[in-house]
């Protein structure tokens, strides 16, 4: 099976290594290179312009490491525009060797946010960050990565304790992705080929790991990997 790499998956920051192929770069350089060797890998594919996801475009672009594709807002307001970054708009292929990557528009407050569909070795995936929605389905998939910041039952919970603000409770409702639109996600789509879900970003005080994983297997069927804030998968 292809290998699938958690590099970092928080409000801090966001990377995911896709056989050669990175998704979001939303930490440090030099933490980049001392999980990966870039020097390998053929491209590097940003959803938005918000630093989690970000950090590094600029650094890895400029050192001519790797291309850096983006779509032309995101591209735009981070004022990157060098030979090694790549506007894509939605729905446009990009071909390299043995892999294909086409963006798809999501719902996110940023300024052209995008989900990603890739085809590497003979299998498929998707990746979807911070989207509170999108709008596309798929056929085929072997491996989903898709956002998964809060339940809407602790979210609710944590506003009537005052633990959280109604001004945050409100722009997570606008801009990511709950358990319950995940479980809705993966209902509406193709999961026969599936082997396994990522479940990316989770916040910290309005969700529940153990929870989220043992629902979203149940309601599927297929196997479920929790992404940890630092790397790697929760062992949950």
């Amino acid at each position: 099976m292809l290998r699938i790499e958690n590099v970092a998956s928080s409000s801090s920051g966001n990377a995911l290594a896709v056989g050669r192929l990175l998704f979001d770069c939303g930490v440090s350089y030099s933490r980049l290179l001392s999980k990966l060797d870039l020097w390998n890998f053929e491209a590097c594919f940003v959803t938005h312009e918000h630093l989690d996801h970000a950090k590094a475009a600029e650094e890895l672009s400029k050192r001519g490491i790797i291309p850096v594709y983006a779509s032309p807002g995101t591209l735009d307001y981070l004022e990157l525009d060098n030979e090694f970054t790549e506007r894509i708009d939605p729905l446009e292929k990009v071909s390299r060797s043995n892999w294909v990557v086409k963006p798809f528009e999501v719902e996110h407050d940023s300024q052209e946010p995008v989900g990603f569909l890739w085809k590497y070795g003979g299998e498929k995936g998707v990746y979807i960050a911070d989207a509170s929605f999108t709008k596309y389905k798929f056929n085929g998939l072997n491996h989903i990565a898709i956002s998964c910041n809060y339940s809407k039952e602790i979210l609710e919970e944590n506003v009537k304790n005052g633990l959280v603000p109604y001004v945050q409770k409100r722009r997570l409702l606008e801009s990511h992705a709950s358990l319950e639109y995940v479980l809705k996600f993966l209902k509406d789509n193709d999961l026969s080929r599936v082997r396994e879900i990522i479940l990316l970003h989770l916040s910290g005080r309005n969700s529940d790991a153990k929870v989220f994983k043992r629902t979203v297997q149940e309601a599927t069927g297929k196997p479920v990997k929790v992404a940890a804030k630092s790397g790697g998968y929760m062992s949950v």
